[in-house]
């Protein structure tokens, strides 16, 4: 029998996993809380400098979790900056009928320059989204399978795994 997303419990990361075993994971542990421990690893790492790929999954992951914890207005408040782009992103990891959602919320915005953050801002104030919040909850894909299946393709260029330790801390346990 083939358990549920639901059934599975949630990984709780305690950065001691290379992503490869954290990506083995999947089918054990819920697939949005591996996805989640995977952003989690990037949005720590010292710096902020981080690849094409580590941005798409930082921003869809922001897109997701503002969004489902107050809908549009959140996520066009809260990252204006992400706006943008966000679509691209979306459809660079396969979330098309999701981009087409979001795009339909930034059209609502009206006639704002979209790289800047203060007119995004106070444009997502003046707006109703709740009819494009429920579109966006209904899931028509599953962003977090998506994301998953994103970050195994390019595993080899998202930057979390734990340091490697020195033959000498290897040998000590410093």
């Amino acid at each position: 029998m083939i358990k549920s997303v639901t059934d599975l419990p949630f990984y709780k990361d305690e950065g001691s996993e290379t992503l490869a075993k954290i990506l083995a994971l999947r089918g054990q542990y819920r697939t949005d809380s591996l996805v989640m421990a995977v952003d989690d690893r990037l949005q720590q790492r010292p710096g902020d400098l981080y690849n094409q790929i580590e941005y798409t999954i930082m921003a869809t992951e922001e897109l997701e979790r503002q969004v489902n914890n107050g809908g549009f207005c959140a996520f066009f408040e809260n990252y204006p900056e992400l706006v943008s782009d966000i679509v691209v992103r979306l459809n660079e990891i396969g979330c098309d009928q999701t981009s087409e959602i979001v795009a339909k919320a930034i059209a609502a915005l009206g006639p704002v320059d979209l790289q800047d953050a203060a007119a995004i801002s106070a444009a997502a104030g003046n707006v109703d989204f709740e009819e494009i919040d429920q579109e966006f909850y209904s899931y028509p894909v599953l962003i977090d399978e998506m994301l998953f299946l994103y970050i195994e393709r390019n595993q080899t260029f998202i930057r979390v795994d734990p340091p490697k330790k020195t033959w000498f801390q290897r040998l000590t346990g410093k």
